[in-house]
């Protein structure tokens, strides 16, 4: 059976009893309505589950994080106290059902010191072997008629409404993209709605011209689902197009996403960043998107420790913005901590865009991981996009190994490919910040 490592990450603050997303970059708390998420495809939560946070809460005080089900809490509860800043699941599996609508609660004894950054990591087992669940909460949009975008495979904007390519991203992997489901914090009204579509390759998935019809259409109710079979390979580009018709005051859209890997334990990792400093190196967790950039990079907080698992991250592809310009480069490494790791891609000259296909990094239950981006000759600023695959071996076990690969590039104006591999099987219950 194949595996998962659910993320996310918040630098908000919760106050009292209040709701963040279930995955991904996560930039608020609020009531339930406006974070909630849909998962596609049915799984288990595994225990070993960790949430990591910034500040201990302190002395006879304590965080407490439940996963939500459909408005109900589920005994998916970790709880931190004390002077302690991690907190550990070992309780049973939560099984988490097609359809459901997601979020992370939180609650507290006593009147904690605030959490500060909070992390963490989710093991989820699929009912489908080879399938992996993307749900993030999208954010608030423009209401009236329009076409709006948002990413796949992490929320990667709030809603693009000026260009599908800020929100594009790129498949790692090869599979299938297998279904959409689209919820918003309340009823748009009779006549008033959106449908929403997969765009691959810049063509709306939408069954004409030969098309897969991904289109999931929610008219007159909060919520709505779509099954369909959309195989992609690496080098694909993805992104999801809504559709909005009638017109209906502002709501708070999430999303979700099932995709099932060709190869049993491949799911994809995909982030954005704010625009990048042309001469200071920067960093940023793998899920992260825009606002969480520093040049500092213990500003992230501490590792998540421990896990049952191994697993690997290969295939990192970056896109950035604009070109950095002729003789400069932006440089893109996957950090474990604080060292550069084997997965490393450079985009220089005219070039917008490169992958490493031949590097892959481990982590270890006590490491930490994060995304650093390098400018040489003072680049022309911009924001980079990356995505990459983590392959967790079936039944989550595995050793270790060291491969080594070459690197190369297509030329000015194409693909840059860069890397030295160095397998090494590494522990996945992990984080992504230090």
């Amino acid at each position: 059976m194949s595996f998962q490592n659910i993320r996310g990450i918040t630098t908000a603050t919760p106050t009292g009893t209040q709701y963040c997303g279930f995955m991904g970059n996560v930039t608020t708390w609020s009531t339930e309505g406006a974070v909630r998420s849909m998962i596609r495809g049915t799984g288990k939560l595994k225990t070993g589950g960790k949430i990591t946070i910034a500040t201990a809460p302190g002395v006879g005080t304590s965080h407490i994080y439940t996963v939500r089900d459909d408005g109900a809490g589920t005994s998916y509860v970790i709880t931190i106290s004390d002077n302690n800043t991690t907190g550990i699941y070992a309780g049973a599996d939560v099984t988490i059902s097609d359809q459901s609508l997601v979020c992370i609660e939180h609650t507290v004894t006593g009147s904690p010191a605030s959490p500060g950054i909070m992390k963490w990591v989710f093991p989820y087992e699929p009912d489908t072997n080879k399938e992996s669940v993307y749900t993030f909460t999208t954010g608030t949009a423009n209401t009236t008629p329009d076409i709006i975008w948002s990413g796949v495979f992490n929320q990667i904007n709030a809603f693009e409404e000026s260009a599908a390519a800020s929100v594009t991203q790129e498949i790692t992997c090869a599979g299938s993209i297998r279904g959409t489901g689209i919820v918003v914090s309340s009823n748009p009204g009779v006549g008033n709605g959106i449908v929403c579509y997969v765009n691959l390759n810049g063509t709306r998935q939408d069954g004409g011209g030969g098309s897969v019809n991904t289109a999931c259409s929610m008219i007159n109710t909060d919520r709505a689902f779509s099954d369909y079979d959309l195989p992609v390979v690496p080098g694909d580009k993805v992104y999801l197009e809504w559709d909005i018709t009638g017109a209906f005051t502002v709501r708070n859209f999430g999303q979700g996403i099932l995709f099932r890997a060709t190869t049993p334990g491949d799911s994809i990792i995909a982030g954005k960043s704010g625009t990048l400093n042309t001469s200071s190196t920067q960093y940023t967790p793998p899920v992260a998107y825009s606002s969480m950039l520093d040049t500092v990079e213990a500003n992230f907080g501490s590792s998540v420790p421990g896990g049952f698992y191994n697993s690997s991250l290969s295939s990192l592809y970056v896109r950035h913005s604009v070109a950095p310009g002729s003789g400069k480069s932006y440089t893109t490494n996957g950090r474990i901590n604080s060292g550069v790791t084997n997965l490393s891609v450079q985009v220089s000259d005219l070039a917008t865009e490169g992958e490493d296909t031949v590097g892959s990094s481990p982590l270890t239950s006590s490491d930490y991981f994060n995304m650093q981006f390098v400018p040489a000759g003072t680049p022309t600023a911009s924001v980079a996009f990356w995505s990459m695959t983590e392959s967790i071996p079936v039944g989550g076990g595995g050793g270790q190994g060291i491969t080594k690969g070459g690197k190369g590039s297509k030329g000015v104006g194409g693909k840059q490919l860069f890397g030295v591999t160095n397998f090494i099987q590494w522990d996945t219950i992990n984080t992504f910040g230090q």
